[in-house]
């Protein structure tokens, strides 16, 4: 490849789901067998609570990304080549001496990882035996220690070139097939056309002293020139001459760091930036993989963690990444799911996994990361905190005695009685009387403005606009409002949907979360497009203030109102809990629907907030409603609170 500001590294410095009415009924058969270890797999050590690094590469020169994914994590220092010579850069990963490369641009395993030079070393990448693969070299003062192949080990050869506190830029500038290395002095570039030591055999002049200086084969005639970058603003020269700019180009922002690559194998080297903001991309979100944890269950010194995933980019089983805190075991989901094959229109069915993970004593995170295939970006299935018990010691038999008899009989069978709902797990099943924890609806802190605006964009990417504008493009001006359970929500001139959501949830300490499954749940906002679109949609957003007949009272009109009354109600619920029906501790008989002859059964309720939830939606499922958990019931159901958990736990995981 003849490409060059990529020949070195890039310093240090939320994904799309698929639609609710999609989804695999909860409570589905899972795999007994336990899935095998993944082998022959390279994934990179990201953790899936740190945060992404966003990556935006184009093919032409163009101002807008054609491409963008996730790899990485934000603080990484990043490396860009053509690694299996098929004519493509792709990134790669540079931990302290460890690095970590893919052979395609998107996220997923790295497809190499090796150990080179020391920590300290200044790393290049290039063509330095024009086989058309890239490889490593390091620099330590002015000596250069080139390598020939993508391993550790000693280098292939080695050689001085300029000082040791000379700017390196790498290129093929000749057009040979080998790139080589100048040294850079002010705008001065000092050009030599073999890894040897020597003089410069060509100097050239371009740009000014305080320029960013990046090298690539901007026209695609087979040798590298230089490229100067100022703010956003790109100076490109197809020559490697003194002159002026062929081609001028703004892309990216000033704060994202550039990388240079030929990203689609025609020959011609194009632009990319690396955005710092933990801001999965949303461009390719609908390859992205798909799936679902079915439980976390906790046993003697072990977890055993369940679900399924696929890829729609692929049928080959993925390779699944169990994190118990900061340690993690790769898995194949290879079991067999015929479930979610007939839900989902599969091709294949070998999409399960199952696998018991040794765990100490105690409490323990435990996630699980679908490590994408293709295009898209790797997904965080979800997350859960268990307690696990100690391994119990061995209990000696008893010694036989001479007054112990053989009895003459069986002993009786006890006759099975149904687990108590206490037992069941109300992370992977819906619990009338647990829907919630008090910490998950009141944690304030899950989403930023920014990370709102990402997940509106990655639920409904395609969405068109009708009455009103989509909700990941919908603005007001909002009015300062205050309530007796929350602080002041601040009004602001032209506010997006994603800062109201997120300032109304700050205000009254409620998850922002919940305030967005709330608002699909009543409206179907997030997920709402053209025609359904409407005034009213956002004037009673969160259904507060309206009666089970649809009628809504006026004082409560308006989006950013709806959010803030909404919230506010959820910590009133508890605050002045006599004041309301269902309270926390209490049991109640909980109606199916507004219809008496519908019925009603005994709820327990185990906190504060599924208290709130029944006081804001005063209904429960029924069988029929639970027994088709993602679609209709009969007459008698009602789908609120179910709706509530079902959508929860889809989009962000437990809700406890």
């Amino acid at each position: 490849m003849h490409t060059g500001q990529h020949k070195g590294f890039v310093g240090l410095t939320l994904a799309a789901l698929l639609a609710v009415s999609q989804l695999l009924p909860a409570g589905a058969a899972l795999a007994v067998s336990e899935s095998p270890a993944a082998t022959g797999v390279v994934v990179v050590p990201k953790n899936p609570d740190d945060p992404a690094a966003g990556i935006y590469v184009n093919d032409a020169w163009t101002a807008t990304a054609n491409n963008a994914y996730s790899f990485g994590k934000s603080t990484d220092a990043f490396v860009v080549g053509d690694w299996n010579g098929n004519g493509s850069d792709t990134l790669g990963i540079r931990r302290s001496s460890t690095f970590y490369l893919r052979d395609q641009n998107s996220d997923g395993a790295a497809t190499y990882s090796f150990v080179f030079g020391r920590s300290t070393d200044s790393i290049f990448i290039g063509d330095w035996d024009g086989d058309g693969k890239d490889t490593l070299a390091v620099r330590r003062g002015n000596r250069f220690y080139i390598q020939n192949t993508l391993t550790g080990g000693e280098a292939s050869t080695s050689f001085v070139y300029g000082q040791a506190g000379d700017e390196i830029l790498v290129g093929d500038w000749d057009g040979d097939g080998k790139d080589t290395f100048a040294v850079r002095r002010g705008n001065a570039y000092h050009i030599r056309n073999t890894l040897t030591s020597g003089v410069a055999q060509s100097v050239i002049v371009y740009g000014k002293t305080t320029d960013t200086v990046l090298a690539g084969d901007w026209d695609g005639n087979g040798a590298d020139s230089f490229a100067v970058r100022r703010g956003n603003i790109y100076h490109i020269r197809n020559s490697v001459t003194s002159g002026v700019a062929d081609l001028k180009l703004a892309y990216g922002r000033s704060t994202d760091d550039v990388i240079v690559g030929d990203w689609n194998s025609d020959g011609s080297d194009t632009l990319g930036v690396i955005r710092r903001d933990g801001i999965v991309p949303t461009l390719v979100a609908a390859h992205d993989p798909q799936g679902r944890i079915d439980s976390v269950a906790p046993a003697a010194s072990a977890v055993t963690v369940s679900g399924w995933t696929y890829d729609p980019d692929t049928s080959k089983s993925l390779t699944i990444q169990i994190f118990v805190d900061n340690s993690s075991t790769l898995v194949k989901a290879s079991l067999q799911r015929a479930d979610v094959k007939t839900a989902y229109g599969l091709a294949q069915d070998t999409v399960g996994f199952s696998k018991t993970v040794s765990a100490t004593a105690g409490n323990h995170r435990v996630c699980v990361v679908a490590i994408n295939e293709g295009s898209g970006t790797s997904k965080k299935l979800g997350c859960s905190t268990v307690t696990v018990s100690a391994s119990p010691s061995p209990t000696p038999s008893p010694s036989p005695s001479a007054t112990t008899s053989t009895p003459t009989t069986a002993p009786p069978t006890a006759t099975p009685t149904a687990s108590p709902t206490s037992s069941v797990d109300p992370n992977t099943t819906f619990v009338a009387g647990n829907i919630i924890s008090d910490a998950k609806m009141f944690d304030s802190g899950t989403m930023s403005v920014a990370e709102i605006q990402a997940f509106l964009q990655a639920q409904n990417p395609s969405c068109e606009a009708g009455q009103e504008k989509c909700l990941k493009d919908y603005t007001k001006t909002t009015l300062t409002m205050t309530s007796n359970y929350c602080s002041a929500f601040q009004g602001a001139n032209n506010e997006s949907a994603a800062s109201m959501i997120a300032k109304a949830a700050q205000a009254c300490g409620v998850n922002p979360q919940v305030l967005l499954v709330t608002l699909q749940k009543e409206q179907g906002l997030i997920s709402a497009t053209g025609s359904a679109l409407t005034s009213v949609k956002y004037d009673q957003a969160l259904g507060f203030g309206c009666a089970t007949t649809g009628t809504c009272g006026p004082q409560y009109a308006g989006f950013a109102n709806q959010l803030y009354s909404a919230a506010s109600r959820y910590v009133e619920y508890g605050v002045r809990a006599s004041a309301f029906t269902y309270r926390s501790g209490g049991t109640y008989s909980i109606p199916y629907n507004p219809v008496a002859s519908c019925g009603s059964a005994p709820v327990t309720i185990a906190n504060k907030a599924t208290a709130a939830l029944y006081n804001y939606t005063p209904y429960q499922p029924n069988a029929a409603a639970l027994a088709n958990m993602y679609g209709t019931g009969d007459e008698c159901s009602t789908y609120g609170n179910r709706n509530f958990w079902r959508i929860f736990t889809h989009w962000f995981g437990a809700t406890h």
